[in-house]
């Protein structure tokens, strides 16, 4: 199917809608947690991180890293696993406008013995809390507006000690064809299918992010590109 991607288009999504039915989220969320455990999730977050862990040394505290948007909550348990593994110490709370992802995230983290901390928080209208020394959003800026989204970067460089994470979807021919192939194959929930493809005409093309960032005076990052589709913007809060 041929969609028009030469500009974003933002529209409703039905994981969004306050009229889903319960159980069709959670079907939803799980589905974003396989395709997140397929995309490489972790792997877009885990280099820069691993970069700052090691400049603080071994002795230092326990990392404090906060997830915006953070859907089921898989990222939180995956990347301090991962930490432990390098032998380093992490703690990564979680916050979504969603009560059911937040629910969710909660569930899936006390199985995973994680002592991660979620909580319900509407970047468009609340502020993130401080404390934390990193601050990363996954896959969730193509859900706002380009003002929404302005905020949400200056909210999360306010708000973190040390480093801001930005990683989306890429507005492409190649990225629909990724999404479509995603959806169809590692999910069957209907409502991922239809998000899917609307998640993509309303992301962000790079020279769209780059404006962005221009135009709140954060071009000093680090804007990758990176597998499968994906940009992650870093920047160093101090």
């Amino acid at each position: 199917m041929l969609y028009d991607l030469t500009r974003r288009r933002p529209a409703p999504e039905v994981m969004d809608s306050e009229e889903i039915e319960r159980g069709a989220l959670e079907g939803a969320l799980r589905g974003l947690i396989r395709m997140n455990t397929v995309g490489n999730g972790v792997g877009i977050f885990w280099p820069a991180l691993h970069r700052l862990l090691q400049a603080r040394g071994r002795a230092a505290p326990p990392l404090r890293v906060l997830d915006v948007g953070c859907g089921g909550g898989d990222l939180a348990y995956r990347l301090a696993r991962r930490a432990h593994k390098a032998g380093f110490e992490i703690v990564v709370d979680g916050c979504d406008r969603s009560i059911v992802a937040v629910e969710m995230a909660r569930e899936t983290n006390a199985r995973a013995q994680s002592d991660s901390q979620f909580f319900v928080l509407d970047v468009e209208t609340d502020r993130l809390p401080s404390g934390y020394d990193v601050v990363f959003t996954s896959l969730f800026l193509h859900h706002l507006s380009d003002r929404a989204a302005r905020k949400l970067i200056r909210d999360m460089v306010a708000a973190a000690d040390s480093l801001v994470m930005v990683s989306d979807m890429i507005r492409s021919r190649f990225g629909l064809f990724l999404v479509y192939l995603a959806t169809r194959t590692l999910t069957r929930s209907p409502v991922v299918h239809t998000d899917g493809v609307t998640s993509l005409r309303a992301a962000f093309a790079m020279g769209e992010v780059r404006a962005l960032l221009e135009e709140i005076g954060l071009d000093g990052g680090r804007l990758q590109r990176r597998w499968p589709e994906r940009f992650l913007w870093t920047c160093e809060t101090r």
